[in-house]
């Protein structure tokens, strides 16, 4: 009887699992990164909680409900991705401490529909925000069209509305036991400045007609970088980023349309990918989301438009200099993370594989491609040379290790980003200075990727009389930057770094090893492969320099009419540098199939010099901007008349040459 109470215990414990993490406060605005395809929720739960030190709670009842999922997320809240993983297994979550408990998705008592459409000020649709029974975390998430749908009690309940640069939104249902339609419209939570910049003109708060949002300097610095990109993310409504960095206004029109907003700075367009503004300058930033943009800017415009107005100095100011710096030390990244296979698990599925298809009979005819540890395997016993018990287990001993910590160990570091600003204003009763100073450090995850970067910018005014202004300004940046583009993740869990005796072992990579080894006999370089051995056989360095010069003379003239004059004139250069030496990797893999063998003579041609292979990019660009703006403005008590009409001139000229060099002796 004692026996089966301890039975029942057991049992009773086993339905619940609890992770066996410690039970550190978690951060559910932790960004973490999952990329699983029908995998088993309980795998992405196991990531997130690494990622983030969220613990979970379910039982195996529920769990072995679950369907597989696929989900992928780059860099999102812990959070977001709960509440999407939630969505897609249909269940409900609630968060106490640092415990988030899965149910299912069903309300006690008699339950009601509520639906409708969550929407912006403009009356756009709010697509993925969250909508939660109060400050709990059962939710739903809004579809692409905005709408949603929710089961609630019949009793009283309160909706909780949510979107990232909106103001969060509550609803309070009445008790009754009828569905409910009831659109929610939300508004940004920005304080916008008085006025608008549209790059040509500035429009008062409440005149201008079409969708704009303004970001000032206070919001921006929120964040720790020096990437005006990462600024703006999550504070402007209707603007999204993508993994990649680039920005999105108005969405996508079409499956490989152009998506990138046009980027004026100081009411001139920049031309080059360069961003050569430091946040820490950015007085204000006007996001243009709408057709109106369209009647200043044309067709460029089509993607939206970022208006971004760097600072001046002030009058009668005596001289001033300040410094902001930050250091920011992110953790080493572990491949564990990702949730991928491990090599038990890769193993299976490649067994699986083979058993499928007829890649090993590809192998025993012959086939040049290469292959990994695991067919090897799997054709000594299919060629007669292994029994099944030997394949078996050598197949044990290639799955007992897993080298993501040899790859954290030898590919990963702390990664390191500090900044340095140094600004220095002054202002007498006719000019005003602004002079900012920038440099930048930061040393990437990955061993060897880092980049050093410094800029100027100088902003004058001068008020040569009383009807005209000359204002000025430079913008100028240099940066330098090392790359290793290798991503070691994509490395079998079970191909090792160091063989036994700890020299690099052989990765099979690019031809069938078989092939290799009969050339290699008959006289062909070394065609072995390992990653971290090559990393030192290769540098990749880019330089590049931007430089824009602009002025602007404003003459004010009778009857309300003031006319502008204004230019601007940019050099950019960005030059990329590839060395891959005699002995990477690179270099003899090409030389050896460039190498012609006479089975008759035994001998060996090669058509490839010997030495390194240095690849060159170098592009080179040129801009200018000439501007004639005749603005015009009348105002009574009833009436507020402005218009504006001008010419423009502009060129761009840009010259890209790529060059390869065989043979090439870095000395």
């Amino acid at each position: 009887m004692k026996i089966t109470n301890v039975k029942k215990v057991l049992l009773a414990l086993a339905l619940i699992f609890v992770s066996a993490a410690a039970f550190a406060a978690p951060d559910f605005d932790t960004k973490v990164t999952v990329g699983f395809k029908s995998a088993p929720v309980q795998t992405v739960l196991e990531s997130i909680q690494k990622q983030a030190g969220v613990n979970f709670v379910y039982s195996s009842d529920l769990a072995s409900t679950w369907p597989k999922v696929t989900i992928y997320a780059r860099k999102r809240p812990a959070g977001e991705v709960i509440r999407d993983l939630a969505n897609l297994i249909e269940c409900q979550y609630t968060v106490k401490d640092n415990i988030v408990s899965f149910s299912a998705q069903k309300l006690s008592g008699r339950t009601r529909t509520i639906s409708g459409y969550l929407l912006d000020a403009d009356g756009d649709p709010l697509v993925g925000a969250p909508v939660c029974i109060g400050e709990s975390r059962v939710c739903t998430i809004t579809d692409e069209k905005g709408f949603y749908t929710f089961k609630i009690p019949v009793e009283r309940a309160t909706l909780k509305f949510s979107y990232l640069g909106m103001e969060d939104k509550y609803l309070t249902v009445e008790p009754g036991d009828k569905d409910v339609e009831q659109n929610v419209e939300m508004h940004s939570d920005l304080v916008l400045s008085e006025s608008v910049i549209t790059g040509y003109q500035t429009i008062e708060k409440g005149r201008s007609t079409g969708s704009y949002a303004v970001v000032t300097d206070d919001k921006m610095n929120k964040i720790v970088t020096n990437n005006v990109v990462d600024r703006l993310e999550g504070v402007v409504p209707g603007l999204a980023i993508d993994g990649e960095g680039n920005m999105i206004v108005r969405g996508q029109a079409t499956l490989y349309a152009e998506t990138s907003p046009l980027i004026v700075v100081d009411g001139f367009p920049m031309e080059y990918d360069a961003f050569n503004v430091n946040p820490n300058d950015i007085e204000q930033i006007s996001v243009l989301k709408d057709a109106a943009a369209a009647s200043i800017w044309g067709v460029r415009a089509a993607n939206g438009v970022i208006v971004i107005t760097t600072k001046k100095g002030t009058k009668n100011a005596k001289t001033h200099v300040s410094y902001a710096g930050d250091v920011k030390i992110g953790s080493k990244f572990d491949v564990s993370s990702l949730g991928y296979l491990n090599s038990a698990q890769r193993i299976d599925w490649e067994r699986e594989h083979f058993a499928n298809t007829n890649e090993i009979q590809q192998i025993l005819q012959g086939s040049p491609f290469a292959f990994d540890e695991a067919a090897l395997i799997e054709y000594n016993y299919q060629a007669g040379n292994i029994t099944a018990s030997e394949r078996d287990a050598q197949y044990a001993t290639l799955g007992s290790y897993n080298n993501w910590d040899d790859i954290r160990k030898n590919f990963y570091q702390n990664s390191l980003f500090q900044t340095h600003n140094i600004v220095i204003t002054s202002g007498s009763d006719v000019t005003t200075n602004y002079i900012s100073l920038n440099f930048e450090n930061s040393r990437g995850d990955l061993i060897g990727n880092g980049s050093n970067r410094a800029g100027v910018l100088w902003n004058t005014t001068t008020e040569i009389n009383r009807f005209m202004k000359l204002t000025t300004g430079l913008r100028a940046h240099y940066s330098k930057a090392l790359a290793y583009t290798d991503d070691p993740t994509t490395m079998a869990p079970y191909t090792k770094l160091f063989n036994a005796d700890g020299t690099y072992a052989n990765e099979m990579k690019s031809v069938s090893q078989f092939l290799k080894e009969d050339l290699m006999q008959k006289g062909y370089g070394d065609w072995n492969y390992n990653r971290l051995q090559d990393r030192g056989e290769t540098t990749n360095e880019t330089n590049a320099y931007n430089v824009s010069v602009n002025a602007a003379l404003d003459f004010d003239l009778p009857w309300g009419f003031q006319f502008t004059t204004s230019g601007m004139y940019t050099v950019d250069h960005s030059a990329n540098e590839i060395i891959n030496g005699r002995n990477s990797y690179v270099v003899r893999d090409q030389y050896n199939k460039f190498t012609a063998y006479d089975d008759a003579t035994g001998t060996m041609t090669s058509y490839l010099p010997e030495g390194a292979m240095k690849t060159v990019t170098n592009s080179d660009g040129v801009s200018y901007t000439w501007r004639n703006v005749l603005n015009y403005k009348y105002s009574n008590d009833k009436w507020y008349v402005t218009a504006l009409g001008g010419t423009e001139m502009f060129a761009i000229r840009t010259k890209v040459l790529n060059d390869t060099y065989f043979g090439y002796d870095v000395q």
